[in-house]
């Protein structure tokens, strides 16, 4: 195993694997030395290769974590936490937006502008005519100006009406401030797991971490074990 620069990630993986593959698969770690170093016998103890596996990995993960490749995955997982965090706001934007368009109800988040940008005299007409009929109108927001942080942003409204009954402009822009604490816990929370485990970032740079992690646990329950 060479331990390069540009050989850190593959090292890290190939490590993790046979690791983890030992431990689920109950293959001794002395047989798999065998195999991979071709000596036919190891003399030491299963409770000391596994130690000598812990601390074997403890370094390849710190070489990973300095490495220019470990520097690419923080800034990438930074950067995709920061889309995902915009991208849940404007998803939790249109689902209130649309959810005053079903029930008349107005999320705070709006602060009280929601109604008058888009329950103007046309609108609202359009509006009840609609809901007479049982058709509902569905409300489009784009982002109009984007604020110095993930809570607040300018957005403007569009209607757009079912059956080809056309589209409507809401006009102004609007202010969305999102304020409470469960909002944006669970923003937050949404933004961080999709970044971390459904982005092109996390599959290309933090599959090493995430396999390193749950090998060096793999070891930490073994050595414990082992010691007891």
């Amino acid at each position: 195993m060479s331990d390069d620069n540009d050989k850190v990630r593959r090292n890290l993986v190939m490590a993790s694997a046979v690791i983890v593959f030992s431990y689920w698969l109950d293959i001794s770690l002395a047989k798999i030395i065998e195999r991979l170093s071709g000596v036919s016998h190891v003399e030491a103890t299963e409770w000391r290769l596994w130690v000598i596996g812990f601390s074997l990995m403890i370094y390849l993960m710190l070489r990973y974590n300095f490495s220019k490749e470990g520097h690419a995955y923080r800034s990438a997982i930074a950067t995709e936490v920061k889309n995902q965090r915009f991208s849940k706001t404007l998803w939790l934007v249109e689902k209130e937006a649309n959810r005053f368009t079903k029930t008349g109800y107005e999320s705070p988040i709006f602060k009280e502008s929601l109604n008058e940008a888009i329950a103007n005299q046309t609108l609202q007409r359009n509006r009840r005519d609609l809901l007479k009929k049982g058709i509902r109108p569905y409300v489009r927001p784009q982002i109009y100006e984007q604020g110095q942080t993930a809570w607040e942003h300018k957005f403007t409204l569009t209607t757009v009406y079912p059956d080809g009954m056309g589209a409507t402009s809401g006009g102004r822009a609007i202010d969305v401030m999102i304020d409470k604490t469960r909002h944006r816990f669970l923003i937050n929370a949404w933004a961080y797991l999709h970044a971390h485990l459904y982005t092109e970032a996390s599959i290309t740079n933090a599959v090493p971490v995430y396999m390193g992690t749950l090998a060096i646990g793999v070891l930490w329950m073994k050595v414990i074990a082992g010691y007891a």
